[in-house]
């Protein structure tokens, strides 16, 4: 009798901490935005690279670089994330992202029609050329705001320098 008497007690507890919960507006707290500040080189890149890779990512018929995403601000701010993953001696896996934001634990970058790359992993040894200066570069990120990249999976053959699309436009979820 003593345990139902005290698990009634329990019950009756928790369900006013639950309703009185339930009737408190829920204020979120703000979380500052983290500021971050590097430096990086610029690189110079074969420009057979680059224009194999322009037209791996941009298709004129694809919905998606049509989009409101791209237009204005949203397009001076796109940055490509590149990592290279070598598969044998001449193919490399290819990934790419694209975000908002520069990537500041990558090799270097380089900057084609308006767009920022940044490259990491294991690099071709014929895709670099050479560094030109560093570029000091700061941003924002706001924590709250968690969004998945349009990724890109490619086949990168060194031998002919030709580009292949495994997958496109996809986002992780």
């Amino acid at each position: 009798m003593e345990n139902k008497f005290i698990l009634g007690i329990l019950f009756s507890l928790l369900s006013t901490a639950c309703y009185a919960q339930k009737n408190t507006p829920f204020i979120p707290f703000e979380i500052a935005p983290e500021k971050h500040s590097f430096v990086l080189p610029a690189l110079q890149v074969d420009s057979i690279f680059a224009e194999n890779l322009d037209a791996a990512l941009f298709d004129e018929n694809d919905r998606w670089w049509k989009s409101d995403k791209l237009n204005g601000a949203n397009k001076a701010n796109g940055h490509f994330y590149i990592h290279f993953e070598k598969t044998d001696s001449l193919v490399y896996n290819v990934e790419v992202s694209f975000w908002n934001m520069p990537a500041e634990k990558s090799s270097g970058f380089f900057e084609h029609n308006g767009y920022f790359y940044w490259i990491s992993g294991e690099i071709p040894p014929n895709i670099i050329l050479g560094t030109k200066s560093k570029k000091h570069f700061s941003y924002r990120e706001d924590p709250a705001i968690i969004e998945d990249p349009l990724m890109w999976l490619l086949m990168y053959d060194a031998r002919i320098g030709s580009i292949k699309v495994k997958k496109k436009n996809f986002c992780y979820k």
